[in-house]
């Protein structure tokens, strides 16, 4: 064994598997905060130069406070402002508010980090419009000093994969999350009561002060618990503008999930975090901790079994030839490329019902891909109109797997009817998109042959 790996030969990976033998072990808890068992199963810290997970707990919760605190000294004022305006001139400024919800936050987010590169718009504008000046001036109290108060190409400011770029687009972003409470809330507050504490001789500082601020503090502790919980839990803007100094605890669960493959880890990361966020928002205890842990195993194991059960559909399918048996007799149909393509999306729609994406991509793709090329289709094209069927199947009824999901965390005065209600409007817009893209091709082939400078095959048409 140790001439195989050597890992064997050591007392210390003996002491490490002897720890995590029992059924069940605080082993994934104690390593989220660096911590670990010694050979006599007692806690101890973790050697210096190993411990991180502390310092990236206590930098997410830095990160959403200063978002919090950021995002409300901004917003406060905004709410304030569309409270007071005319309905008219209010309601076109709350436009301008929700606009970002109707952006892609990856396409935000890209713009800010155009924006805060070093030769990016912030920098070159600081540069363009600061004053510069440097010379001798005589100061109260310190007598002569040489000033350099100029701010050149060299002075930049790095704003780009690090903490001041996360905090920055996270401020951005969660912005409108911390207006919305407190201007619903602004928004009951009967402007007579100002009046009548100015009547009463207060100045308008104090009526504000002592008066309107009181009445919006529903308002701002909603938005600031709103802010600060879906602060703590950010991955992609992290990820994508925060480098080595912004990384939150998101980025680590999603690191020990898809690179070092430990889901223990993640999982325990992801359930302190549960914790701690429960715990801030006031609703932690034990019962409910309980029924969590009973609401989570029941929901893992509903989708394992779909999982399950699609995974070996499409292996004794692909196993018995009925790729091939599929592919044949379209061919032998002899149908056009509309008609063709319509059978594989109807098939693809009701496959969605039963079979997970990867069980559809095992067996459907396949066939569908190699039929259109035959008919020179552009087999790209095809498979973004079959993204959308299959998201499509997943919300329609009565199957709807993705309801189904949902139903099994949704409180219980919602019932299933309700559900497949409420998605009816967004069946109806994924079909308008589907149709979108079979009329315009161009929508689905336009940006793959501007990035990657690919040439599309053609279209029925």
């Amino acid at each position: 064994m140790i001439k195989r790996d050597k890992r064997w030969g050591k007392v210390e990976f003996w002491q490490s598997l002897g720890a995590m033998k029992d059924p069940y072990t605080m082993g994934y808890y104690l390593n989220a905060v660096d911590l670990r068992f010694d050979a006599n199963k007692n806690v101890i810290q973790k050697p210096e130069h190993l411990k991180i997970y502390k310092t990236i707990w206590l930098r997410t919760l830095q990160v959403s406070l200063m978002v919090t605190i950021f995002c409300l000294i901004l917003a406060y004022p905004v709410s304030y402002l569309l409270a007071t305006l005319p309905m008219r001139t209010s309601n076109l400024l709350m436009i301008c508010v929700l606009m970002p919800f109707w952006t892609s936050l990856l396409v935000r987010i890209v713009a800010w980090m155009i924006m805060l590169q070093q030769n990016g718009v912030v920098n070159d504008t600081l540069v363009g419009i600061l004053p510069c000046f440097e010379g001798m001036v005589n100061l109260p109290f310190l007598g002569e000093k040489n000033i350099d108060l100029c701010f050149s190409d060299e002075d930049r400011i790095p704003m780009m994969y690090n903490f001041t770029g996360t905090i920055i687009v996270m401020t951005q972003v969660l912005l409108p999350f911390m207006i919305l409470p407190i201007y619903s809330v602004m928004r009951g507050i009967p402007p007579s009561y100002m009046k009548a504490a100015q009547n009463l001789g207060a100045t308008p500082t104090r009526a504000f002060v002592r008066v309107y601020m009181p009445q919006s503090i529903p308002g701002v502790g909603a938005g600031c618990i709103l802010v600060f919980i879906v602060a703590i839990g950010y991955y992609i803007t992290p990820e994508l503008v925060g480098g080595k100094d912004g990384l939150m605890i998101g980025n680590f669960v999603a690191r020990e999930m898809q690179q070092t493959l430990n889901w223990g880890l993640a999982a325990a990361m992801g359930a302190i975090g549960t914790v701690v966020m429960t715990m801030i928002y006031g609703t932690f205890d034990f019962s409910t901790m309980q029924q969590a842990f009973l609401k989570t195993l029941q929901i893992t194991a509903m989708i394992l079994t779909i999982l399950l059960g699609g995974v070996m559909f499409a292996g004794v399918f692909v196993a018995l030839g009925g790729i091939s048996a599929v592919q044949n007799l379209l061919e032998a149909a002899q149908l056009g490329p509309w008609a063709t393509m319509l059978i594989l999306m109807i098939i693809a729609f009701i496959a969605g019902f039963v079979l997970d994406l990867i069980s559809i991509i095992l067996i459907i793709i396949p066939v569908s891909v190699a039929v259109v090329r035959a008919m020179g289709v552009d087999d790209v094209w095809v498979c973004i109109m079959f993204l959308v069927v299959i998201q499509t199947s997943y919300l329609t009824p009565p199957m709807a797997p993705a309801i189904f999901y949902l139903r099994g965390i949704s409180p219980p005065e919602i019932r299933l009817g309700d559900m497949y209600r409420g998605v009816l409007p967004f069946i109806a817009l994924e079909f308008i998109c589907l149709g979108a893209i079979m009329i315009w091709p161009d929508l689905a082939l336009k940006l793959p042959e501007l990035l990657f400078e690919r040439v599309a095959k053609g279209t029925p048409y």
